[in-house]
């Protein structure tokens, strides 16, 4: 409804959604239906009440933001680490 065609279509066509202090009003969901219907969608907020007000979501997380994305940005980067090195090692027995 609202927004350029590039972002709409990069919203709708996504995999996963990360939403932080999302409102998910109308002008930003359109038809709530066919909103992102193949993402996974988590959402980030302080407010508890605001969570699956208006589109479902798959994970929520609730609590102030720029702790929860510290937390989360720490999380990410200890599991790629443990991906790389269990990568590296399985090349290494392969070969």
């Amino acid at each position: 409804m609202h927004g350029t065609y590039e972002a709409n279509m990069a919203m709708h066509d996504c995999d996963v959604l990360l939403a932080v202090g999302a409102r998910f009003d109308d002008r930003v969901t359109g038809d709530t239906s066919k909103f992102c219907p193949n993402a996974k969608i988590i959402h980030i907020d302080v407010d508890p009440s605001s969570i699956s007000k208006i589109i479902e979501v798959d994970l929520s997380l609730v609590g102030e933001t720029s702790l929860i994305l510290k937390s989360l940005s720490k999380a990410i980067e200890l599991h790629s680490k443990k991906i790389s090195k269990t990568a590296i090692k399985k090349m290494v027995e392969t070969n």
